[in-house]
């Protein structure tokens, strides 16, 4: 049996559209048994709409895996133990993804490289902002080129606490795509080029002081955000309850702050429940070192 944790993430981090993502300390756990006779899918979600056949998406990267081989995959078992909340800017789809590219490489005795994964993973989920932390952990700038994906991996310092504010609803990537602008503001552009570049310093280079400057975003959080009610709130008590920063995760709908004290969390979940929002909040750490393999 092959055993695979693999963590959730967090993408753009404000102005890193497509391109920034970071691993963090929450994880699904998945089983990948062989030498069954028949194909049979478990999850420990009900009537979440996970599929449980051929359209699973676990299996589906774990055959993309094998055609490439030149192989059939064989019949299998996977047991899912989902913990990363679906549709919630969480890298979801990403951790299934990469759980089923190196449970079918394990499978294949390590033939492909973790830069082959990635491309690979890549190719399948359309970009690489959330499947390169979940297979490589840390922080991680990449994209696409002529000659594959190309990223640079970092090292997060462990001490850095995030408070995910997860409403009770799914943020659908279309809908979250849809509501993009077609054409830029040319100063959006070059603002969002300009913060970037330093957020990206900053976290390789361990200094948070500006993360509070160059975390906003001026070509993605302003429309995805609409699609959120109380999120501008939200983000105004953040502040308020002394967040460092404050972003939209992914696609959403998770609100994501960094924050250097706990008590946030308290302020927040009473916030929240003040205004009748029974939304879940969890504080969460990065993780460096993305998916783990056991064979037992």
């Amino acid at each position: 049996m092959i055993k695979i944790k693999v963590p959730a993430t967090t993408a753009n981090i404000g102005p890193g559209f497509d391109c920034l993502g970071m691993a963090l300390n929450l994880y699904n756990i998945i089983e990948v048994h062989k030498d069954v006779d028949r194909l049979t899918i478990e999850t420990n979600l009900q009537n979440s709409g996970i599929h449980t056949d051929e359209s699973n998406l676990i299996y589906i990267a774990m055959k993309r895996l094998f055609e490439e081989a030149k192989y059939e995959i064989p019949p299998v078992r996977i047991v899912e133990n989902i913990n990363i909340p679906l549709s919630r800017g969480f890298g979801s789809s990403a951790a299934c993804i990469v759980a089923g590219l190196v449970g079918a490489n394990e499978m294949l005795g390590k033939h492909f490289s973790k830069e082959k994964l990635l491309e690979i993973a890549a190719e399948i989920e359309g970009h690489p902002d959330n499947v390169s932390p979940a297979l490589l952990g840390g922080f991680v700038v990449s994209t696409k080129t002529k000659d594959g994906v190309k990223y640079v991996k970092s090292n997060v310092n462990k001490d850095i606490m995030l408070l995910a504010v997860i409403p009770d609803f799914e943020m659908s990537t279309k809908d979250a795509r849809n509501i993009l602008p077609s054409v830029l503001n040319y100063g959006d552009a070059v603002s969002n080029i300009g913060f970037s570049s330093l957020l990206t310093a900053s976290l390789i280079t361990g200094n948070m002081d500006n993360i509070k400057y160059t975390i906003e975003d001026r070509i993605h959080e302003p429309y995805r955000l609409k699609l959120i009610p109380h999120s501008e709130d939200i983000k105004k008590k953040a502040y308020e309850f002394g967040a460092d920063a404050f972003f939209l995760s992914g696609s959403g709908s998770t609100l994501m702050s960094l924050i250097s004290n706990e008590s946030i969390y308290d302020n927040m979940k009473h916030y929240l429940s003040s205004v009748g929002l029974k939304w879940d909040i969890k504080i969460l750490n990065p993780d460096n070192i993305g998916v783990v393999v056991e064979n037992i």
